[in-house]
């Protein structure tokens, strides 16, 4: 995007994978074997250079490694602020993935969930899927200490600090937006596939009714 000034800015970003060789499970129920703190998987992020990626996002593996607890890495202190924050002293931004997942709320269930999320050192909590669940998520951190959320909303103000300012919103605009994602989407699935609507339960997501 451009900035005023006519600079190019780049806001670079990364997931949290799981490198060959590292068993994890995604389902959160599969024994792994113990991998000491300073992995192979470790280092190879190190090479990578965090100082270059402005943000992370935390995928839902749980790693016996981290906690003999039972936790995605997207809720675990362990990875987020002992090894992400601590050992590998990366200082942008954290997300979780999409919380609005059934590994996460079979688990846990949505408060306990959003109350996690903030602990283990994350930034900004995504959620994809539910509006509703948006909301519920807001009563959630509306009754949680100033003291666990300043640190993110300072973190979220310094990456804000570095992007261009959102192109100007108008009604005509996003129609024409509008119809051009429609078009791909026809184009890509075809007439009849692409009218037809997934079905209504909590996978669908909202971008999908607009």
């Amino acid at each position: 995007m451009l900035a005023p000034t006519e600079e190019i800015i780049v806001i670079t970003s990364a997931t949290s994978t799981v490198p060959a060789g590292w068993p994890s499970t995604s389902r959160l129920i599969d024994p792994v074997r113990p991998a000491p703190r300073r992995s192979r998987a470790m280092r190879v992020e190190s090479r990578a250079g965090t100082a270059t990626v402005d943000s992370m996002m935390i995928g839902h593996a749980h790693f016996p490694c981290f906690d003999a607890e039972t936790v995605p890495a997207s809720l675990s202190p362990r990875v987020i602020r002992d090894c992400l924050r601590g050992d590998l002293g990366f200082g942008g931004l954290v997300m979780t993935d999409d919380l609005d997942m059934g590994a996460i709320l079979n688990t846990f269930g949505w408060d306990e969930s959003i109350r996690r999320a903030v602990l283990a050192g994350n930034d900004m909590i995504m959620i994809c899927h539910r509006l509703d669940a948006a909301e519920e998520a807001l009563r959630v951190l509306e009754h949680t200490p100033a003291k666990d959320l300043d640190p993110a909303l300072e973190t979220v103000a310094q990456l804000k600090s570095r992007l261009a300012p959102p192109h100007e919103f108008s009604e005509p605009r996003h129609r024409e937006l509008d119809q051009a994602v429609w078009d791909l989407r026809v184009a890509t699935l075809g007439g009849e596939s692409a009218a037809r609507r997934s079905p209504e339960d909590a996978k669908r997501s909202p971008v999908e009714v607009y």
